[in-house]
């Protein structure tokens, strides 16, 4: 996610450049053959394709996912240089609910694991979920 960003800050400044006219052929060897509308319109979908890979890290695999329901929200703050996430993950097992929350800040994160009221169930609920989370990781 971190290379993501960066790499956006670089093709849109590159992409401002271009649009400015300035000719980066000098700094960009391989871009002196192209049209330059041709060079924007490969910015351009470089940046989208890497703001596409910021938004898909979160994603969870199909496997995992049809465990339980997931909710992602993304919010960046200028100021910041990674934008913050926040994750639910909700697990339904025969023995209850186990509500996960994963949010960042940076590179920091925090994980908070909620099984419930009711401590008993809450550990059988979240000894189901690690088999069924190890039997996947098993099948590849």
């Amino acid at each position: 996610m971190k290379a993501s960003i960066v790499a956006q800050g670089f093709y849109q400044r590159a992409l401002n450049r271009l649009e400015g006219g300035d000719d980066l052929s000098g700094e960009i060897p391989l871009i002196a053959d192209l049209p330059h509308q041709t060079t924007v319109d490969v910015v351009r979908g470089a940046i989208a394709e890497y703001k596409a890979k910021v938004i898909s890290a979160w994603d969870m695999p199909k496997a995992i996912a049809s465990l339980g329901k997931f909710q992602i929200g993304h919010s960046h703050d200028r100021r910041e240089h990674l934008p913050r996430v926040e994750v639910l993950m909700t697990f339904t097992t025969a023995k209850g609910r186990i509500k996960v929350t994963v949010t960042n800040a940076g590179e920091n994160y925090k994980v908070v694991i909620d099984s419930g009221k009711n401590p008993i169930y809450g550990e059988l609920a979240r000894i189901e979920l690690s088999k069924k989370l190890v039997f996947l990781g098993l099948q590849g």
